[in-house]
């Protein structure tokens, strides 16, 4: 399956980038758990679309705002990709 023609232009601009640069937030130097985020492009009515979550209003930090789906790590999973899938 090839990738949409309107997805190319970020798959081109980011295939060299490196990860860390992402992020301005390093994990703790001890402690933390490994987690997982989906980032996932699709097209509805033959538009670029991505999925967001409302965060429910009752947590701790960012409550109620859009986020990627994502979360921990569980011991079950196989992996980050299977943790990302399953959030």
């Amino acid at each position: 399956m090839s990738s949409p023609g309107w997805l190319k232009p970020l798959i081109e601009a980011t295939s060299d980038l490196d990860g860390e640069a992402l992020s301005q937030f390093r994990p703790p130097d001890s402690g933390g758990r490994h987690s997982a985020v989906l980032i996932l492009f699709g097209e509805q009515d033959e538009r670029p679309d991505v999925l967001l979550i409302e965060r429910a209003p009752d947590m701790r930090s960012h409550a109620g705002q859009p986020a990627f789906p994502g979360g921990a790590v569980d011991p079950e999973d196989r992996g980050p990709v299977e943790a990302a899938l399953r959030e």
